[in-house]
């Protein structure tokens, strides 16, 4: 169920809006006029004002587009897709969130996945019991084969 959207990805930009927004916020209006002499900023207070505001408005739109760049080049997106599609294919245990449920509107979808789901719980469930018959097999032939050794 591949999908264009990763909720990863999302957090990904969050985060990186947070540290953006943060980091810029230190430079502040008061410090940024500190660089410049007093007579300079009391006569061009206005224009040093709106410098400041193209500056960092531009410092903040380079990084985030440079952040667009860097994760389509290193295909991130895709990347998260995938994982979050591997994650939601194994079998979930009760209370389990490692990836959220497959975002769908399509309830035959949701029906057929939770289906798939069951399936596979039920076939590793038949699987162990038949490996743990094994064992015991095994545990019993050898018992029986110690036995007669010991006569």
């Amino acid at each position: 169920m591949a999908s264009d959207h990763s909720m990863r990805m999302d957090r990904l930009a969050t985060i990186l809006n947070l540290v953006v927004d943060t980091t810029t916020e230190w430079v502040s209006l008061k410090k940024f006029l500190k660089c410049f002499p007093p007579d300079i900023v009391a006569s061009h207070n206005e224009v040093l004002t709106q410098l400041h505001s193209y500056l960092i408005e531009g410092l903040q739109q380079n990084v985030k587009e440079e952040f667009k760049v860097i994760c389509a080049e290193r295909k991130v997106l895709d990347s998260f897709i995938q994982l979050e599609d591997t994650l939601r294919q194994q079998p979930q245990l009760a209370g389990d969130s490692r990836c959220p449920p497959p975002p769908s509107s399509d309830s035959f979808a949701v029906q057929m996945h939770s289906l798939i789901v069951s399936q596979k719980q039920a076939e590793r469930d038949r699987l162990l019991q038949e490996l743990r018959a094994a064992e015991q097999e095994v545990q019993s032939q050898k018992h029986l084969l110690d036995v007669k050794l010991e006569e």
